[in-house]
C-alpha cells in the first residue's frame, strides 16, 4: 500500500476535526467541569454570534408602591431601576502539534495509525483546555478581571471582602446591591462548620430560592462528610430533581448538591446561585479546531483548539464565599 502523502494526511486529519467533531470537544470538555455542566444542564450555556462585549441587566432599585383609596392622587415617580453589568469576552486557544517524526512512523499505508495518532492530538488537547478552563489560573477559579485576558473567575465574582473590587465594571464599594454574602468558621468545621453553612445558607436564599450548588475544596470536602454522619437532618429536603444523574461524586446540603474541587482557594467554599450565573460562549469559537497548517519552520503540521466567551453574572446580593474553613477539625 502507498505511503500516504503530507496533503492526504492533512485530508485525513482535517476529517476527524471536523465541526461535528469540535461539538463533541466541546460537550466533553464542558461536562467535565462541574459548574459548566451545571449551567448547561440547567440552560445558562448560551451561544452568543459576536458584538463588543456582554451587557447584563442587573436590578438595583424596586419602584415604590403607594396605598391609595377613593379619589386619592396617585404618584407617579420614574424609577431607574436597572443598570448593566459589563463583561469582556475572553479567547482561549490550545495548540495541537503533529511532527514530521510521527507522521512518518504512522504514514505508511496505516490510515488507522493516523486517525489514532490524530484522535490522541485531540484527546490531549481536549484535556489541556479543561485544564485551563476549570483551574484557577485563566479558568473559571481565576482571579481574572475584564482588564485581564482570562476568564472572570470565582475569585473574582467572591472576593474574602463584600466591598472591594469592581466585578463587570461595577464597583461593590459604591453600590451595596452588587455586594454577595460571607460568614467564617470561627473555630474548626466539626465545633461550628455545619452551623457556618446553614447561617450562610440562610442569607444567599430568598424565597424559594437557594444556592443552586456548593463548591468546595477536598479537604473541606471530606470534613463535610465526616461531620454529616449522624445528623441526617442537614440531608433533607430531597436533591434538586431538575439536575437528575450528577456525574460528580457529590453530597447535599439542603437540597443543594455539595462537590469538592481542587481549584476552589485554600479554606473557602462558594455558595452559588446558578439562575444569575451564564457561560456564554461564541458559536463559532466552541472549542472549534481551526488552520490546519505546515509552518515553514517546523517538520510538522498544526492546529489550534479554540474557546471564546465568559462566565458572567448579574446577580451577586444571591452568591457567597464560606470563610476559615480550616485543614483539620479543630
Amino acid at each position: 500500500m502507498a505511503p500516504l502523502t503530507q496533503t492526504k494526511t492533512l485530508d485525513l486529519i482535517g476529517s476527524i476535526t471536523h465541526p461535528k467533531v469540535a461539538q463533541k470537544i466541546a460537550d466533553n470538555v464542558t461536562g467535565k467541569i462541574p459548574l459548566f455542566f451545571f449551567l448547561n444542564r440547567i440552560g445558562n450555556k448560551e451561544m452568543e454570534d459576536g458584538g463588543e462585549n456582554y451587557r447584563l441587566p442587573v436590578l438595583h432599585t424596586l419602584t415604590t408602591a403607594q396605598a391609595y383609596v377613593g379619589t386619592t392622587i396617585l404618584t407617579n415617580p420614574e424609577t431607574d431601576s436597572v443598570t448593566s453589568a459589563v463583561y469582556e469576552r475572553k479567547q482561549i486557544t490550545v495548540p495541537i502539534v503533529a511532527t514530521g517524526t510521527k507522521l512518518l512512523k504512522n504514514s505508511s499505508g496505516n490510515v488507522d495509525a493516523i486517525i489514532d495518532y490524530a484522535t490522541s492530538l485531540v484527546e490531549i488537547g481536549e484535556e489541556s483546555m479543561k485544564n485551563a478552563l476549570a483551574g484557577s489560573t485563566i479558568g473559571i477559579f481565576s482571579s481574572q478581571n475584564e482588564s485581564d485576558l482570562g476568564v472572570t473567575g470565582l475569585r473574582t465574582f467572591l472576593t474574602d471582602s463584600t466591598t472591594t473590587q469592581t466585578v463587570g465594571k461595577l464597583s461593590r464599594a459604591t453600590y451595596s446591591f452588587w455586594q454577595h454574602k460571607t460568614d467564617s468558621v470561627a473555630t474548626g468545621f466539626d465545633t461550628d462548620g455545619l452551623l457556618s453553612m446553614r447561617v450562610l445558607h440562610t442569607a444567599v436564599t430568598r424565597g424559594d430560592e437557594g444556592p443552586s450548588i456548593i463548591v468546595m475544596t477536598p479537604t473541606g470536602y471530606s470534613l463535610f462528610l465526616d461531620n454529616m454522619v449522624g445528623t441526617m437532618t442537614y440531608n433533607t429536603p430531597s436533591p434538586d430533581t431538575r439536575f437528575g444523574d450528577i456525574d460528580f461524586q457529590h453530597a447535599n446540603f439542603h437540597g443543594a448538591p455539595v462537590l469538592p474541587d481542587d481549584g476552589v482557594p485554600s479554606s473557602r467554599a462558594y455558595f452559588l446561585n446558578l439562575k444569575y450565573f451564564k457561560l456564554l460562549v461564541h458559536r463559532d469559537r466552541d472549542m472549534s479546531v481551526r488552520d490546519w497548517i505546515s509552518p515553514t519552520t517546523q517538520d510538522s503540521i498544526l492546529a489550534r483548539l479554540y474557546w471564546a466567551g465568559n462566565l458572567v453574572c448579574n446577580n451577586l446580593a444571591r452568591q457567597g464565599i464560606l470563610q476559615g474553613l480550616v485543614d483539620t477539625n479543630a
